[in-house]
């Protein structure tokens, strides 16, 4: 399992269940990655690795994994098809947590789409406002689910135990996948060019691996920024923390932006599938927003907002720092979040004809992607 938000995430539920008592069970469809240590320490993890369509119930009932199991919930959209054969097997309630606005929306996710749309409304979790109306306009109806945000933050392990590490003030740090809606790995590269032009030398690190990678070393070679603009490749999740307050600026979305705010970084939340646009600061009133498309918020230039963090005077941009810490440890704070997600009602799933369908066409399409993917690994 890889360096990813959803992927960080599942390792922070499993590190919760374990300090209340409890172990989490993970079922994985593929195993390794630079996570999967840190996740087989706090949990009892399986790898699915069989071709089978339909889960065999006999064989799930002798399988010691699978007892006790109360609910299943499942966080990626290629998932749903096995998170709900076991949960109607094991009699256990479901949920489905959506943390991208545009998870369903890809032309590649059709069949995943149709069967999402005939789970319960109720059994859907969305971690914020503008991902569920994001949602709507893809499935063209009104989704009666709950807003839940994402559990990140565990208060044990304070930032402030990092005092020795000071910011760079020339330094900016982004973190997560190349994805291509994470447009601002490329305008970023842009903005750093028009400061040089500006006199204002930063330098700009970028961690992390993905589709982007090759277009982003094109554009810091034409833009002559190979010294200013670095890729340094995939993080460990533990030096997270200690590597982003080396920075004065963090630009990024998702989970990577809570972090960076709660280690004491200034957040610019950069708006997906833009060019150089944000709306706002991590401790801006933007809601649980973290880098989703909205309407309902203000719209920055990302270069506007970096270059008034770096003009504000030493003891205004400490506050800053004060409240990036604050605001994401009362808003993503694992026993805050935890706590309403543990009062939410359980559903159960009912077989229909409709939702075995798309089970079934679900559990095709996935096979078929991973023959391909198994087939390429190995003339590999």
């Amino acid at each position: 399992m890889h360096t990813g938000g959803i992927q960080t995430l599942i390792v922070r539920f499993s590190k919760y269940y374990k300090n209340k008592g409890h172990k989490l069970k993970v079922l994985l469809t593929i195993g390794g990655g630079s996570l999967m240590d840190e996740l087989q320490e706090n949990a009892e993890v399986k790898i699915y690795n069989s071709y089978s369509l339909k889960l065999s119930a006999k064989k799930i009932k002798k399988d010691p994994f699978y007892n006790h199991i109360d609910e299943v919930f499942t966080m990626f959209p290629d998932g749903n098809w096995l998170g709900l054969q076991l949960a109607i097997i094991l009699k256990a309630s479901y949920k489905v947590g959506i943390y991208h606005p545009e998870d369903y929306g890809r032309l590649t996710n059709f069949i995943y789409r149709k069967l999402f749309d005939v789970i319960p409304d109720s059994c859907k979790l969305f971690m914020n406002n503008d991902c569920l109306e994001n949602n709507e306009k893809v499935f063209r109806r009104t989704i009666s689910s709950e807003v839940l945000p994402l559990p990140v933050i565990f208060t044990e392990n304070q930032p402030e135990n990092n005092l020795n590490i000071f910011p760079i003030k020339n330094s900016i740090i982004s973190i997560g996948r190349f994805d291509p809606y994470k447009t601002y790995n490329l305008s970023m590269i842009e903005i750093i060019k028009k400061f040089q032009e500006k006199g204002i030398k930063l330098y700009y690190y970028l961690y992390g691996y993905g589709i982007l990678e090759e277009k982003m070393k094109t554009n810091i070679i034409l833009n002559k920024l190979s010294d200013q603009v670095i890729i340094k490749g995939i993080l460990e999740y533990s030096k997270l923390i200690t590597t982003v307050k080396t920075a004065y600026i963090f630009v990024g979305c998702g989970t990577a932006a809570i972090e960076a705010s709660y280690a004491g970084v200034p957040t610019i939340i950069a708006t997906i599938s833009t060019n150089g646009i944000s709306n706002g600061l991590f401790t801006d009133e933007i809601g649980y927003n973290i880098g989703e498309q909205s309407r309902n918020l203000s719209i920055y230039k990302i270069e506007d907002l970096i270059e008034k963090i770096l003009q504000l005077p030493e003891h205004d941009y400490k506050l800053l720092c004060e409240k990036h810490t604050e605001v994401a440890k009362n808003k993503y704070g694992v026993e805050n979040v935890f706590a309403k997600y543990f009062y939410l009602p359980k559903i159960y799933v009912n077989k229909s004809n409709k939702l075995n369908l798309w089970i079934k066409l679900s559990s095709i399409y996935f096979m078929i992607y991973k023959f391909y993917k198994d087939i390429n690994k190995f003339f590999k």
